[in-house]
């Protein structure tokens, strides 16, 4: 009665039948019993091992058969519980639980490991994804289902636009393979978290997160964290704008790897190109009044289109919707996710340029604060359900500048309302030379961690460029962000401008051309 690995186990006939009997409108939902069967029997015979290779990508939902569920439910629970697997535990664990019964007694684990004596990694996997894929197309026919009997039924028109949104959000999900979280014990969670700190420790540590490409701020923050919402605050002239875009060039660096990084960015302030424009001139050093004046000098030219160049084919989306709301937000960058994934990328970053922009659909009788802080709440859970980080700039009040500590706090951030609350990090940029031409701290920038869920307060010191609205890391090895003695203007700095190209013949010369060069 065996069988070889190349071919999943077969189902008993009873579990065939029970699920068979589940029909929609006269048909079968689609389902591979022998898939499920195939799955569960190699983690009863290779154990936890088995169990970890598809427990991230399979949900007991994802099992059609209510026997398969159960005894994959019942895996998980002993592998949470730090107590080996086999076709004996998992026995005793149903029976414990009093649902062997429920599964067709132990006769059906019995057959299921002798139907099955060796499935290999490779195989276990390729069954995993053939039971998500039905899983899949079952959730597809249920959602567009419900909205059909919705919209025969009668949908008032104050409700469709509702419905639509919730019937995209729904098959999205389903697109993107993201399945709703569900209580877990947590035993199998410790195993993961130890697993994933001996993994980074084995590489070496450093800091946990991406990179935002200054080597303080990572050291203060462990980097960028999916499902974070950090706001970024400043006065006008502080360089905020420019600030997420270094961040967004710093995060889609080409890195060696087969998945490259993705930013998003909502510019509700700038139009698109302008936004570009100005993203060309802070990383080619070149002036941006210049640039829109046409008078800039021919080794400017260059820089420009070498920035150009080395720009062209990273994974930054920018969309310019004016005014958008939380719900068109969400519909765009499930579409990114998509997008990204068929040009193998990944979305690390979203960035909001600024929160005071969007269109809160604020209520009858709301405030603007509370409105703004619903904008931020719902932000902080688009992070999360996409496992994305958010950066969103705000604007500040004016009471920092009647004060004679300029450095801005927590509250002069305008329309707070629960920002402060919703936010794992918030950020400041100032600078002490825009209110002091003498200022001992020419050309810095002070990033302020005027808070962080999982890290201390603290400031991170970098170079500025007026010139060009450029952030970059201060060389001096010996200065440490948390100091609070101004640098002398004696200190060096490294100067990361990029060489000019002698000659064009890089990746996106056809855009930029070679006229007037």
């Amino acid at each position: 009665m065996t069988q070889s690995a190349q071919e999943p186990a077969a189902a008993p006939r009873r579990a065939q039948e029970r699920a068979a009997s589940r029909t929609v409108e006269g048909r079968v939902p689609p389902h591979d019993l022998r898939a499920e069967a195939a799955v569960d029997a190699a983690i009863m015979l290779r154990g936890s091992g088995a169990l970890d290779e598809v427990v991230d990508d399979l949900s007991p939902e994802d099992f059609y058969s209510e026997a398969n569920r159960r005894v994959f439910e019942a895996a998980r629970e002993l592998a949470a519980n730090g107590t080996p697997i086999d076709e004996l535990t998992v026995e005793a664990r149903l029976r414990d639980t009093q649902r062997l019964a429920q599964v067709g007694g132990a006769a059906y684990l019995l057959e299921l490991v002798q139907a099955a004596p060796e499935i290999s990694t490779e195989h276990l996997r390729a069954y995993a994804r053939r039971v998500k894929s039905k899983s899949r197309q079952r959730r597809f026919i249920q959602t567009m289902q419900e909205a059909i009997y919705r919209c025969y039924v009668g949908v008032p028109d104050d409700e469709v636009e509702a419905l639509f949104e919730k019937v995209e959000r729904e098959v999205m999900g389903v697109m993107i393979s993201k399945r709703r979280g569900e209580f877990e014990q947590i035993g199998y969670g410790i195993k993961r978290v130890v697993k994933g700190i001996d993994e980074h420790a084995a590489r070496g540590g450093g800091i946990v997160g991406k990179s935002y490409g200054y080597h303080r701020l990572d050291n203060m923050t462990g980097g960028i964290h999916e499902g974070d919402l950090t706001i970024v605050g400043g006065r006008p002239g502080m360089g905020k704008s420019a600030f997420v875009a270094n961040v967004a060039e710093n995060v889609t660096e080409p890195v060696e790897t087969e998945v490259q990084d993705a930013v998003a960015i909502f510019s509700l302030e700038m139009p698109r190109d302008q936004f570009i424009a100005r993203m060309l001139c802070s990383r080619g050093r070149a002036n941006l009044v210049g640039m829109r004046t046409g008078k800039f000098s021919a080794e400017e030219r260059r820089r420009i289109e070498h920035a150009g160049s080395d720009l062209y084919n990273r994974g930054i989306f920018i969309d310019d919707t004016p005014g958008l709301t939380i719900p068109e937000m969400r519909t765009k960058l499930r579409k990114l996710i998509l997008r990204c994934t068929r040009m193998k990328r990944r979305l690390r970053l979203v960035i909001v340029d600024y929160l005071q922009l969007m269109n809160p659909e604020q209520g009858r009788g709301e405030s603007r604060a509370n409105a703004i802080g619903r904008l931020s709440r719902d932000q902080k859970g688009l992070a999360k359900e996409l496992s994305v980080a958010f950066m969103t700039l705000a604007q500040l009040n004016r009471e920092s500048e009647s004060r004679d500590e300029k450095r801005p706090r927590i509250s002069d951030l305008r329309d707070s309302g629960e920002i402060e609350q919703d936010a794992d990090n918030i950020f400041f940029l100032y600078r002490d030379d825009y209110y002091d031409a003498d200022s001992l701290e020419q050309n810095v920038a002070e990033i302020i961690v005027a808070k962080q869920r999982n890290g201390p307060q603290g400031v991170a010191k970098v170079r500025f460029d007026k010139q060009w609205t450029r952030f970059d890391n201060i060389s001096c090895d010996d200065y440490e962000p948390e100091q609070k003695v101004p640098l002398s203007p004696s200190r060096q700095y490294v100067d990361t401008r990029p060489e000019a190209p002698v000659s064009s013949g890089m990746p996106g010369d056809e855009f930029f051309g070679t006229e007037g060069m």
